[in-house]
């Protein structure tokens, strides 16, 4: 939050789909013997539903009206900043089959899909909430780019 706040930029946080999809717990099935590993790709497959996909759309939509309106009124935007190796919100990394691979989680393609669309360049970086460091680099890196 520091740089964040020694930058002078105002912070608007994204709807997290899988939240309001599958809830906080991401419909996790108590009980079972499961991993981290095992719970990304399963969730993966779920965000990939047909519902999952249309939540998405909208959620979508509301982000690049938000962003129109900010432009409008003489807001720059500076960027987005999702987490790495989820299968939602993935920007370099993202995350199926049991695996971490290349590539942007469900969300962050279409919302990188619809800036593409409408011409609208946005700096994207991807952190890992396990790597602090890494992810102030990367913050100032959209920050003062």
């Amino acid at each position: 939050m520091k740089v964040f706040l020694e930058s002078d930029v105002g912070l608007v946080q994204l709807p997290c789909p899988e939240f309001l999809y599958l809830g906080l717990d991401r419909e996790a099935i108590h009980g079972e013997n499961t991993t981290i590993e095992s719970e990304d790709t399963r969730v993966a497959l779920r965000m990939n539903e047909e519902i999952a996909q249309e939540l998405c759309h909208q959620i979508v939509s509301n982000i690049i009206y938000q962003i129109d309106e900010y432009r409008k009124h003489g807001f720059q935007i500076v960027g987005l900043v999702g987490i790495n190796c989820s299968p939602t919100c993935g920007v370099e990394t993202t995350w199926s089959n049991d695996r971490e691979h290349l590539g942007q989680g469900v969300f962050i393609k279409m919302i990188n899909d619809e800036l593409v669309k409408r011409q609208i360049s946005m700096k994207m970086v991807g952190i890992k909430a396990k790597d602090s460091k890494q992810a102030v680099i990367a913050i100032k890196e959209i920050l003062y780019s």
